[in-house]
C-alpha cells in the first residue's frame, strides 16, 4: 500500500473544500476519515478540522501547570539499578499542553505548549489506532503511526493508550459505527477491565461532561454488557462548593464479573497502559510468553510484536543468559531494549569478545555506556572508555560476573580453585 499517494489523495480532497492555513498541523479524525473513505470508496464523515498550532516551546512545566490543562505526556519505561537490584519505574520523554482552543468555521485553532517542535508527540496522543495520522502544513510532511498503518491493512479499531479509558470506550463505538469499521470485543473488555483494577500512570480521565454522556445513551445497546453511565455527585459537589461550577458529572461502572481474567500480580513490569496493551495481546494466556515477559520485559519494547522479538529460538541457554545479565546488571537494559532477541546476544557477546580476559570491564562498559553514540571498532575509543571505567569502578563489588556469567567461568577467569572458601 502506498501511504503517502493514499494520505496525499486525502489532503486534496479536503482542500478542494476548505482553504486550509499556511501553517499548523492538521490532526486526527478528519483527514483520517477521508484517508479510510477512499480506501473503501464511500463518502467520509468530516464534523471539523483541527489544527494545531505551537505556541511555546518549553522543556518542562510544572506538574500543577500539566494538571491544570488538558495534556498528554510520553512516558517511557525507565529499568535501573539500586541498592535492592534491579528497579522499574517510568520516566517523561516530551510532552504536550493545550493553552487555547479557537473556533473558526469549520476549523478548531489549537494553540499548544511543548517540550518539543516533533509532530509525532500529538498522533501518539490519539487514544485509538484509526485517528493517528497528521499533516505538517509548514514542511508538507505526512506524520503518522505504525498502528494506523495497521488500522488501514486490517480495518480493526484498536486502542493505543488508556489515558482517558472511559472516553475511549465511547469513541471506539462511535468510531464503528461512523468508518464502517470492525471493532474487536476484547478492545472493550480491556477498558472494563482497566477502569476496575488499575489506574496506569498514564491514565488522567474517568469522567465526562453531557456530550460523552449523550453519545452513551446513543449507542447503550452496544456498551451496557460492560458500562453503566452513573453520575458522580460527589466531584459535582466538589466542583460546586469549592470552584463554583455547576455542571452534571458522568463516568462508566463496570460490572463485577469481567471477560479478561488477570491477577494484578501476574503483570510483572506494567506500569503504563501501552505495555497493558500489548500484555493483554500479545503475552496474556500464552504459558511461554508469560514466563519470558516475568524475566526479560525490562528488554522487551511493547511497540515490537512478541514474534519480531523471538527471530530466533530462545532456548534455555539463550534465555538464562539474558535473564542473568538483565537481573544482576540492570543498567545493561539501555543498550538492549528495542532489540531483537539475536540484536541482543549479538551484543553481549560482542562486548564481551572486546574484553575476553576481563568480562567485569565489559559488563561494565554495558552498562555505563551508551553503544551506538561509541565506535567500538576504533581502538583509541575503546581504550579511553576501558580506562575510564578502571578509574572510576575499582572491583566488581556485587560479584556480577559470577552471577551472570558462571561459576566456572568466574573461577577460570580469575584463578580461583575453591569460591566457597572466600
Amino acid at each position: 500500500m502506498n501511504y503517502q499517494e493514499i494520505f496525499r489523495q486525502a489532503l486534496d480532497q479536503i482542500k478542494s473544500k476548505w482553504e486550509l492555513p499556511t501553517t499548523g498541523f492538521l490532526a486526527g479524525g478528519a483527514i483520517s476519515n477521508v484517508v479510510w473513505g477512499i480506501l473503501k470508496g464511500k463518502e467520509a464523515p468530516i464534523n471539523d478540522l483541527d489544527i494545531y498550532h505551537l505556541s511555546e516551546l518549553k522543556k518542562f512545566v510544572s506538574t500543577r501547570e500539566m494538571k491544570e490543562k488538558q495534556h498528554f505526556t510520553k512516558n517511557e519505561k525507565w529499568v535501573y539499578e539500586d541498592y535492592t537490584g534491579l528497579s522499574v519505574g517510568y520516566q517523561q520523554k516530551g510532552y504536550y499542553m493545550i493553552e487555547k482552543v479557537s473556533v473558526n468555521g469549520i476549523f478548531n485553532n489549537i494553540e499548544y505548549k511543548s517540550s518539543t517542535e516533533d509532530k509525532s508527540i500529538i498522533i501518539e496522543s490519539f487514544d485509538i489506532n484509526c485517528c493517528q495520522l497528521g499533516y505538517d502544513i509548514d514542511k508538507d510532511e505526512f506524520v503518522w503511526t505504525k498502528d494506523f498503518e495497521t488500522f488501514l491493512e486490517t480495518g480493526e479499531l484498536r486502542l493505543t493508550n488508556l489515558t482517558s479509558p472511559a472516553h475511549s470506550a465511547l469513541r471506539l463505538v462511535k468510531k464503528k459505527n461512523d468508518l464502517g469499521a470492525t471493532l474487536p470485543e476484547i478492545e472493550l473488555d480491556i477498558i472494563a477491565y482497566a477502569m476496575k483494577n488499575i489506574r496506569f500512570i498514564d491514565t488522567q480521565k474517568f469522567r465526562f461532561k453531557e456530550r460523552y454522556a449523550k453519545m452513551y445513551e446513543r449507542y447503550e445497546s452496544e456498551l451496557k454488557s460492560r458500562f453503566k453511565l452513573v453520575r458522580d455527585k460527589d466531584v459535582e459537589e466538589y466542583l460546586r462548593n469549592n470552584l463554583g461550577v455547576n455542571d452534571f458529572i458522568w463516568t462508566l461502572e463496570t460490572p463485577t464479573n469481567l471477560t479478561l481474567d488477570i491477577k494484578r500480580g501476574d503483570l510483572p513490569g506494567v506500569m503504563l497502559s501501552k505495555d497493558f496493551l500489548f500484555y493483554v495481546r500479545e503475552i496474556w494466556g500464552k504459558v511461554d510468553y508469560e514466563r519470558i515477559w516475568c524475566r526479560l520485559h525490562p528488554i522487551m519494547d511493547s511497540y515490537m510484536p512478541i514474534k519480531d522479538y523471538l527471530d530466533i529460538e530462545l532456548d534455555e541457554e539463550k534465555f538464562d543468559r539474558l535473564r542473568k545479565l538483565v537481573a544482576h546488571a540492570p543498567n545493561t537494559t539501555k543498550n538492549l531494549k528495542g532489540l531483537t532477541v539475536s540484536k541482543q546476544l549479538e551484543i553481549f557477546d560482542m562486548i564481551l569478545g572486546k574484553f575476553p580476559d576481563d568480562p567485569f570491564v565489559a559488563i561494565s562498559i554495558l552498562e555505563h555506556y551508551t553503544l551506538k553514540d561509541h565506535d567500538l571498532n576504533d581502538e583509541m575509543e575503546l581504550l579511553l572508555m576501558e580506562l575510564t571505567i578502571r578509574k572510576n569502578i575499582l572491583e566488581d563489588t556485587k560479584d556480577k560476573v559470577y552471577h551472570i556469567l558462571g561459576i566456572e567461568t568466574w573461577r577460570k577467569k580469575i584463578g580461583i580453585e575453591n569460591i566457597d572458601s572466600l
